[in-house]
């Protein structure tokens, strides 16, 4: 257990260390097994109503239950950013399955993280990282073991992938939860207070030194990941508005052509399902056209603020919501450009919210060229981690869904990304600068 160890000394705080890495990994191989099991269900029940079970001990294969347990295998590893080989490449990401995957790594840590805080000495970042890291190896063992039982020589899944993305989904679902939970993050204060963070400072051109500092000082640099959340949030609630908009507008074609599947109770609850798994990355599309550069579906096809460009489309119910969509539409529309726009200032003004830090690394009077680098360097912070995330959502709601023109849909997420974070410094700048000119004009 955590918590086991009651007295001091190096001994002791090793075998700390070595039970948080223990029960992190418990907790990375329990969230695995449970997010799995959420997906096998749903795999196991259309397998069985398309009278999989009769054919199961002699399929011609020799695959017999191998096959659900199989394709259940390969959707959590899509959902990890896995590759798919059939041999086209499935690459697109079943973001809603991520989300149930994070989510189920950060209820699994909160028991490791719980038994933390239980322990009578106060927790350290060290037992918290240990703990973190074991989920990280946790998940990725059950992965890398799902790999192997699910990879076939007719669908082939690259390792790569799947290792970067069940490294990140565990860390994402885990770090914040056991840093933040055991009160580790608390210790941000001291830590910049190091001598690892003078060192750091000591590397920068002498004016950008103190413009970080002042920029710590003011707590900018310490508030960049609430400002983050708060960016993100403002792009995904427009995006999704959008998406409701769109389906609410066009629900009778996409009703249409979910009866002209007519693929029985079973398949049209896995029909739904499939959907409710791709919705979030509908979401980063919506983002994507109100950024600009819109997306694809499919190989010389495009839906922009200008206008569509559509040709025949996957029998995919939600995909009707986009038939029948103008070849161009009014120039009002490029009114959207203005939501990344307001995404960003809403992040600058988070950085702005609250008190000075007081954590003072140079002591030197700050002067107005000072404030205002490091009002630029709060805003380059900003828009560097809002941009990780962008990059990260767009590269997964992008790629191949299958041969021919499927193997080009989604965002372009280069031209998407750069759009989006032009828009949010131009918003997070308008808040961010003027406040720091006004401040720099009260020093001499």
């Amino acid at each position: 257990m955590v918590d086991a160890a009651t007295s001091s000394g190096p001994g002791v705080e090793t075998s700390v260390l070595g039970a948080a890495l223990w029960a992190g990994s418990v907790a990375g191989l329990r969230a695995a097994v449970a997010g799995l099991g959420l997906v096998l269900v749903p795999v196991l029940v259309v397998w069985l109503a398309a009278d999989g079970a009769a054919s199961a001990p002699t399929t011609g294969t020799g695959d017999g239950w191998w096959a659900p347990v199989r394709a259940g295998g390969v959707a959590w590893l899509l959902a990890h950013g896995a590759h798919l080989r059939l041999p086209a490449t499935v690459d697109v990401v079943p973001l809603g399955l991520t989300a149930l995957a994070v989510a189920l790594v950060a209820l699994s840590s909160r028991r490791v993280a719980g038994a933390i805080r239980a322990r009578p000495r106060r927790p350290s970042p060290a037992i918290a990282g240990c703990a973190a890291g074991g989920v990280v190896a946790g998940y990725l063992a059950a992965a890398l073991v799902l790999l192997a039982v699910s990879t076939t020589p007719a669908a082939v899944v690259p390792l790569a992938p799947v290792l970067a993305g069940t490294a990140t989904v565990a860390a994402v679902g885990a770090v914040p939860v056991l840093l933040g939970r055991t009160g580790a993050t608390a210790l941000l204060g001291p830590l910049l207070r190091s001598r690892a963070a003078r060192a750091a400072l000591e590397r920068l051109p002498r004016p950008w030194r103190l413009g970080a500092s002042e920029a710590l000082a003011l707590g900018w640099l310490g508030r960049v990941p609430r400002a983050a959340l708060v960016t993100v949030a403002a792009l995904a609630l427009p995006g999704a508005a959008l998406v409701a908009w769109v389906l609410v507008r066009r629900g009778g074609d996409v009703v249409a052509l979910s009866s002209a599947l007519d693929a029985g109770t079973v398949g049209t609850v896995a029909v739904v399902l499939a959907q409710v798994a791709l919705l979030p990355v509908a979401v980063v599309w919506g983002i994507a056209w109100l950024a600009g550069p819109g997306f694809a579906v499919g190989a010389g096809t495009s839906v922009t603020l200008g206008g569509s460009q559509l040709g025949a489309m996957p029998a995919l119910p939600v995909l009707a919501a986009l038939e029948g969509l103008p070849a161009s539409f009014p120039a009002a529309t490029w009114a959207a450009l203005v939501v990344p726009v307001l995404a960003g200032a809403l992040g600058g003004r988070t950085l702005l919210a609250g008190r000075p830090a007081s954590v003072d690394l140079e002591a030197d009077r700050p002067s107005r060229a000072t404030t205002v680098r490091a009002a630029l360097l709060a805003l380059a912070a900003l828009v560097g981690v809002v941009g990780v995330v962008a990059a990260v959502a767009l590269a997964a709601s992008s790629g191949g869904v299958g041969p021919g023109r499927m193997t080009a849909v989604g965002p372009p997420p280069w031209s998407t990304l750069a759009a989006l974070s032009g828009e949010v410094l131009l918003g997070a700048a308008l808040v961010v600068l003027p406040s720091a000119w006004r401040r720099a004009r009260g020093l001499r």
